[in-house]
């Protein structure tokens, strides 16, 4: 059977598990219902070692991936160093933007403080310079 998987067309062929009923269950609304076991166990997945996203893992039962297991690699600690210094680039990257950010209100507020003794308005002038008093705290 031919199916199309987000423009992807690929081959699928179900697997044919035979079912056999077994004792009776119980009922239900008046009907008997029964259990039902396969016949033949499927056959086992293979064993693969893959990696998602940095995480890797190992596919199959559990019984198989025991028998089978990762072997250790430097990756995830690579993986955990370059996350660590990518967050530490980013940390000094919002550093050095806030410190330009409060440099750029502490000019402004010097701007409108000079502007304001120029006029003569003095109430202007303690207004600012408590706002002043209250950034470089």
């Amino acid at each position: 059977m031919e199916l199309s998987y987000r423009g992807v067309r690929y081959e699928y062929t179900p697997q044919d598990i035979k079912v056999v009923e077994g004792d009776v269950g119980g009922k239900y609304r008046g009907s008997v219902w029964r259990f039902h076991r396969l016949e033949a166990a499927p056959a086992p997945q293979p064993v693969l070692h893959l990696t998602y996203r940095g995480v890797r893992y190992v596919t199959g039962t559990a019984e198989q991936a025991a028998a089978a297991p990762l072997q250790p690699s430097a990756e995830p600690k690579t993986l955990l160093g370059s996350l660590f210094a990518a967050s530490r680039r980013q940390h000094q990257k919002f550093d050095a933007v806030a410190q330009q950010h409060l440099a750029n209100i502490r000019q402004t507020l010097e701007h409108r403080i000079q502007v304001a003794k120029e006029k003569g308005d003095w109430e202007l002038v303690r207004l600012l310079e408590m706002e002043e008093k209250s950034i470089t705290v």
